[in-house]
């Protein structure tokens, strides 16, 4: 069973939905092999839905920390807390990164496959 997880931004003052989000744990969007020869008797357009594929490298969860955190010029000594997890994010595998300086949470999601930043935000613990 998928677990899925909505979240929503609404205006205090007229109610509108500012910002929403959908991530489904665990998804991957299939694959397919657009490489289909017609004169083979074999058919190579058939879905990959291997989600454990075992060839796939991904960084480790102290690596997102770290390139989290160097964007951000900051060290871990400065930061109070810092959490990452594993998750898919429209098919990608991404490491959610947040940590707090002073009353300022940063939030990263880091690509798992290759490290690179796919989107961050600073926010006030008080928002």
């Amino acid at each position: 069973m998928r677990k899925s997880s909505y979240i929503y931004k609404i205006d205090a003052n007229s109610s509108a939905i500012v910002e929403y989000d959908l991530d489904i744990e665990n998804y991957v969007i299939p694959q397919t092999n657009n490489n289909t020869n017609f004169n083979s008797n074999s058919n190579t357009n058939i879905p990959n839905n291997n989600l454990n594929n075992s060839n796939t490298q991904i960084i480790s969860d102290a690596k997102a920390k770290e390139i989290a955190l160097n964007h951000a010029n900051l060290s871990k000594n400065q930061v109070s807390y810092i959490n990452a997890h594993l998750d898919y994010d429209d098919g990608i595998q991404v490491y959610d990164v947040s940590f707090y300086v002073n009353d300022v949470e940063y939030s990263y999601e880091i690509n798992a496959q290759n490290g690179n930043i796919v989107s961050y935000e600073m926010d006030s613990i008080y928002d």
